[in-house]
C-alpha cells in the first residue's frame, strides 16, 4: 500500500480542491493518505491526521513516522521563501523529493534544489543596468531548472516594454498623475472589466492606494537604498543559452533601482538555459581537474563562486594604468579576464591573444556571456606581433618566462621585445627556483627580468607594484 504524506499549508477551501485532485489521481492505486497540519480540519478523503500542536510547522519538529512513498506540499501562493520552515522541516526529517501542488500545476522537485534557492548562498549581486532584456516570467517553483528549447529567444527590452517602468518614470520625474498613466488604466481595466484581482485590489480606490504605497517604497529606497527583507521574495533573473541575464520577476523594485541608479542589488537566478548550464559544468570540470581551482576569477554573476588561483592583480593594474592609454594587448590572455574588466571598467580597447585552443574556447564563450567587444585572437604571439605591434599598454602576466626555456624561443622573445611599441607594460615574473625552469636555456630573477625587458626594448623605467606569492608584478614604462 502506498503511503502518501500531504503537508496542508493551504487554506481549507483550497485544501479541499487539492485533496479531490490527489484522490482522483490515486483511484487505481492502493494508498493511505496522511495529512500533516497545524489547524483544525476534517476531510473524508484523509485516512490519518498528523496534527502538530503549534501555530506553524517549525523546522525542528520531528515526524514519528517519516517513511512515505510520496510527499505532497500544497501551497497557497508561489512564494517559496514564505514556506521556508516547511521545506527545512521536511529536509530535517530525511525527505529528499517532494511534489508541489500550486493552483492547477504539479511540480516534482528535489528538496535540496529548493533549499539552495531560498538560502542566502544563492544570492548574486549585479548592477541594475546589466538587466536589459527579459522573458515571460517563470514561477518561483521552477527554481533550479535547466531548460532546453527556445524560451530564451522570445525576449523584450525591459525599459521599452515594461509598462510600470515607463509609467513610474512619467509619474515621478514628469509629475504625471497616476490616473493618467498606462499602468493604472491597464490594471483598472483588468480589475473592473475582466474582474481580475490585482494585488488584492478590487476597485479604483484600492488600486490608487496601492500606487501611493509604491510612491512610499520608492522614496524609502531613495533614502535607504535597496533593503532586502528576510522573508520577502528576491528579484529573480534567468540566464539564457549564451550566459546573458534576463529579467524574470520583481519589476517594481528593479524599476526603482534603475531610476535611482543604485550600483548593486541582490537577486536570485531562477532558471538557466540547458546550454549555459552545460557550459558551466565544463568550467566546473576544468576546475576539478586542476585541484579545484581555475586560473583566475571570472567576472560573471553565475560563475563567481568558482575558486581561482590568482587574485588581486587586476586592482593593482587598474590603479596604475594611464588614463591616456586606450589600446591594450593582453599576451597569453587565458580566458580574457583582464580584457573584459578593462573594457567594462575603463572603456579600454583590448586585444586578447591566446595560443591554446582549449583556453581560447573558454575565452570566446565567456566573452559572449559578458557582452564584451574586445578582439580575441587564437594565435602565436610572435606571428601576431609581426602584424600588430603598436599598443598603448601591454599586459604580460606569468607568460614571458616560457620564452626563456629554449634558445629558439629566447631569440624570438628578444625580437618581440625590440619590436613592441607601447607607452607602458604590466609584467609579472615567475619565481626563480621553480621546477619548470630547472633546465631552461636562460633564467632570471624578478628584478633582473624587469631590467632585461627595459634593456632590450623601447622602455626606460620600471617599478615593482605588487608581490603575489613570490611572483612579482612590475609597471614598465617610457
Amino acid at each position: 500500500m502506498k503511503k502518501i504524506l500531504i503537508v496542508g499549508t493551504a487554506p481549507n477551501k483550497m485544501l479541499d480542491k487539492y485533496l479531490e485532485k490527489i484522490k482522483k489521481q490515486l483511484v487505481k492505486t492502493k494508498h493511505r493518505i496522511y495529512l500533516l497540519l497545524t489547524k483544525k480540519y476534517e476531510n473524508g478523503l484523509v485516512d490519518d491526521y498528523l496534527n502538530i500542536e503549534s501555530d506553524s510547522i517549525k523546522e525542528t519538529l520531528k515526524l514519528t513516522n517519516n517513511v512515505f512513498d510520496d510527499v505532497i506540499v500544497c501551497l497557497a501562493n508561489s512564494s517559496l521563501a514564505y514556506y521556508k520552515n516547511v521545506f527545512f522541516f521536511l529536509k530535517n526529517n530525511n525527505i529528499n523529493k517532494i511534489n508541489i501542488y500550486f493552483k492547477d500545476e504539479i511540480y516534482e522537485k528535489n528538496l535540496d534544489t529548493i533549499i539552495n534557492f531560498i538560502s542566502d548562498e544563492n544570492i548574486v549581486y549585479l548592477n541594475p543596468d546589466e538587466i536589459k532584456f527579459g522573458v515571460k516570467g517563470f514561477k518561483p517553483i521552477m527554481c533550479g531548472e535547466n531548460l532546453d528549447g527556445d524560451w530564451d529567444l522570445d525576449k523584450f527590452k525591459f525599459e521599452d516594454e515594461i509598462v510600470f517602468y515607463n509609467s513610474f518614470k512619467e509619474h515621478f520625474y514628469e509629475d504625471v498623475e497616476w490616473e493618467k498613466t498606462e499602468y493604472l488604466s491597464r490594471n483598472l481595466k483588468q480589475i473592473l472589466e475582466d474582474k481580475k484581482n490585482k494585488w488584492g485590489c478590487k476597485n479604483k480606490e484600492e488600486f490608487l492606494e496601492r500606487c501611493r504605497h509604491l510612491d512610499e517604497l520608492f522614496l524609502e529606497m531613495k533614502k535607504n537604498g535597496w533593503v532586502q527583507n528576510e522573508n520577502s521574495d528576491f528579484l529573480t533573473i534567468n540566464i539564457d543559452r549564451n550566459g546573458h541575464i534576463l529579467f524574470n520577476d520583481g519589476r517594481h523594485r528593479l524599476t526603482f533601482a534603475k531610476l535611482l541608479k543604485i550600483n548593486k542589488i541582490p537577486a536570485k537566478i531562477l532558471v538557466r538555459h540547458k546550454k549555459w548550464a552545460d557550459f558551466k559544468k565544463e568550467i566546473e570540470k576544468y576546475a576539478f581537474e586542476h585541484k579545484g581551482k581555475i586560473y583566475t576569477e571570472i567576472d560573471h554573476i553565475d560563475l563567481k563562486n568558482i575558486e581561482y588561483v590568482h587574485d588581486g592583480r587586476y586592482e593593482v593594474i587598474k590603479s596604475h594604468i594611464s588614463d591616456d592609454s586606450k589600446s591594450v594587448l593582453d599576451i597569453g590572455s587565458h580566458w580574457g579576464y583582464f580584457c573584459s574588466r578593462l573594457e567594462k571598467d575603463l572603456n579600454k580597447e583590448c586585444v586578447a591573444v591566446e595560443v591554446s585552443e582549449k583556453h581560447f574556447y573558454f575565452l570566446e564563450k565567456l566573452k559572449t556571456a559578458m557582452n564584451c567587444n574586445f578582439n580575441a585572437v587564437n594565435e602565436n604571439i610572435f606571428s601576431f606581433i609581426d602584424k600588430n605591434y603598436k599598443f598603448d599598454v601591454i599586459i604580460a602576466l606569468n607568460i614571458f618566462h616560457h620564452f626563456l626555456k629554449t634558445g629558439h624561443l629566447f631569440n624570438k622573445f628578444l625580437k618581440l621585445l625590440n619590436k613592441i611599441e607601447s607607452r607602458e607594460m604590466f609584467f609579472q615574473s615567475h619565481k626563480f627556483h621553480e621546477n619548470q625552469m630547472k633546465n631552461s636555456f636562460f633564467n632570471l630573477k624578478p628584478q633582473e627580468f624587469a631590467e632585461f625587458i627595459v634593456k632590450n626594448s623601447k622602455y626606460n623605467n620600471f617599478q615593482e607594484i605588487g608581490d603575489f606569492n613570490g611572483r612579482k608584478l612590475f609597471h614598465i614604462y617610457k
